[in-house]
């Protein structure tokens, strides 16, 4: 740990920052991506860093938050498309904590844009 909040990420998928950037690059479309690796969750305050080649990550910006959707088993269902842009539908499940938790369907919509000779997502699904 660094400065108290700034942990090297541990797990072996991103073996460097570079290796995640490329990741991020290949999934999002540029605006989304430099948003995701240097203005996220805050302009000026990215939860992800560079020390060193490294990936990091600033505690301080990681939000500690409880997701609870379950994509595993998802289902897409295209809602329109042509040569630029894909807009879809995915249906997933959630479970939140309860005194008697019940899991349910949880729907979220996307957008893929045709990119560089490629499709990637205009924004992250929640």
């Amino acid at each position: 740990m660094r400065d108290g909040h700034i942990c090297k990420v541990s797990d072996e998928k991103f073996a460097s920052f570079a290796e995640f950037e490329s990741y991020i690059r290949g999934v999002y479309c540029a605006e989304e991506a430099e948003r995701l690796l240097y203005q996220y969750p805050y302009e000026d305050s990215p939860v992800y860093l560079d020390v060193d080649g490294a990936l990091c990550i600033d505690l301080n910006q990681a939000g500690a938050k409880g997701y609870y959707v379950d994509w595993t088993n998802c289902e897409i269902t295209i809602d329109s498309v042509d040569a630029e842009r894909c807009e879809f539908t995915v249906k997933g499940s959630i479970e939140e904590p309860a005194e008697v938790s019940v899991q349910e369907d949880y729907f979220a919509n996307g957008t893929a844009v045709f990119e560089n000779g490629k499709w990637v997502l205009e924004k992250m699904i929640y």
